[in-house]
Formats: C-alpha cells, sequence, structure tokens
C-alpha cells in the first residue's frame, strides 16, 4: 500500500469514527454533526459550539471555491480541544487531520519534544496540491522542522472557570522540571507567540 492509500484509509477511518462519537450524519441543515448517547433509545440532538460555524465559514472563505491547497493548523496549549476542533473541521470539510502526538520521537531520557520529521514531511507530501488540516501542541516548531508553516493558522483556548483556592498560583502544584510539557509549550508560547499570529481564535468553555 502506497503513502497516499495509507492517508486515505486513516480518513475513511476518521470519519468512520467521527461518525459514531458524534452521532452523524451531521446535521445538513445546521452544516455541523449531532452529538448524542450512542446506543440510547432516543437520541437528543446536541449542536457543536457555536462558534465552530465561524470557523468553518472563515477557514472555508481561505479555501475559496476552488479549494487552494493550503495547510490550516490549530495550535494552542495541551488539553484545550484543538483534536476536538480540528476532527470536526476535517469532517465538515472532507479533508484530513494530521494528528502531531503520532510523530513525537520517543526518548530514553528527559529532553525536548522533538518529532520524526522525514515520517511527518512524507505525510504532507502525500497530500499533493490538495488542503490538509494539522494539528499539535508545539504546532509552528514542528512545521519549522520540515521547512513548513501553517497558510491559516487556529488558536484553541479553553476559557477555565475560576479557581477555588485562595493562592494567586499553586506553585506546589507546578512541575519545574525544565522539560515539563507546561514548560515547554510557556518557553514555546513566549517565542512564538501563537494566540498573536493566528488567523482565527477559537474560544470556548464547557459551560
Amino acid at each position: 500500500m502506497t503513502i497516499a492509500e495509507h492517508a486515505q484509509s486513516a480518513f475513511l477511518g476518521l470519519r468512520k469514527s467521527i461518525s459514531r462519537k458524534f452521532g452523524c450524519p451531521c446535521d445538513k441543515a445546521a452544516g455541523m454533526p449531532t452529538f448524542g448517547n450512542l446506543g440510547a433509545s432516543e437520541m437528543t440532538p446536541i449542536l457543536a459550539p457555536s462558534n465552530y460555524s465561524e470557523l468553518h465559514e472563515r477557514v472555508s472563505e481561505a479555501l475559496g471555491p476552488c479549494r487552494r491547497p493550503i495547510l490550516i493548523g490549530f495550535d494552542g496549549r495541551d488539553h484545550n480541544g484543538k483534536t476536538s476542533a480540528a476532527n470536526w473541521l476535517a469532517w465538515q470539510l472532507g479533508m484530513p487531520a494530521i494528528h502531531l502526538d503520532l510523530f513525537y520521537q520517543p526518548s530514553e531520557s528527559e529532553s525536548a519534544i522533538s518529532w520524526r520529521a522525514d515520517a511527518l514531511a512524507r505525510c504532507l507530501k502525500a497530500r499533493g496540491a490538495k488542503p490538509i488540516i494539522v494539528e499539535g501542541v508545539l504546532l509552528l516548531d514542528a512545521l519549522a522542522a520540515i521547512d513548513k508553516s501553517p497558510d491559516y493558522l487556529v488558536f484553541v483556548e479553553k476559557m477555565e472557570p475560576p479557581h477555588s483556592r485562595d493562592r494567586i498560583q499553586d506553585d506546589d502544584l507546578k512541575d519545574p522540571s525544565e522539560f515539563a510539557l507546561s514548560n515547554q509549550i510557556s518557553r514555546y508560547f513566549d517565542r512564538r507567540s501563537p494566540a498573536t499570529c493566528a488567523n482565527f481564535k477559537l474560544v470556548w468553555s464547557e459551560n
């Protein structure tokens, strides 16, 4: 099986998994998939967050009627909803989403995050002259490792409720390690400022 066939197979698998998770087929009137408890005798559809529709509209404008072969990137902190948003958009636009988690370079010692750059580059190349989505933490660094940058950058931010503790900073809960993921991301934000250079900010909360 060629790399392109592998990519197509992965994309079809993604469509099936999203269909199961979100209770698709999608809500054609709203232009987005419905959510529900699978296996329930009656499914109550719940639409995706309202700003997802604006995300779809903005990215569609960037693609244009001829669907320009742009690289759409999703950046943000870990556990802020990048994967969910990227998968939703991939479903809506009928294109694959690449997850950087799958390209991490394993290390036997504590070190800065690195990626299997050759494999990531081959995966992007296999897509050819078609648009594609890439999501993950430290996105701009990962793409820079293969001489790429997003043509359209989406920054995803989850709004957290106020902390219940009185202290301003929970220093005892922080990992002081230089290579702790949270610390690597903080340094990355200082260097790259992805929120500032993003074409679109997707801000959401669970409330």
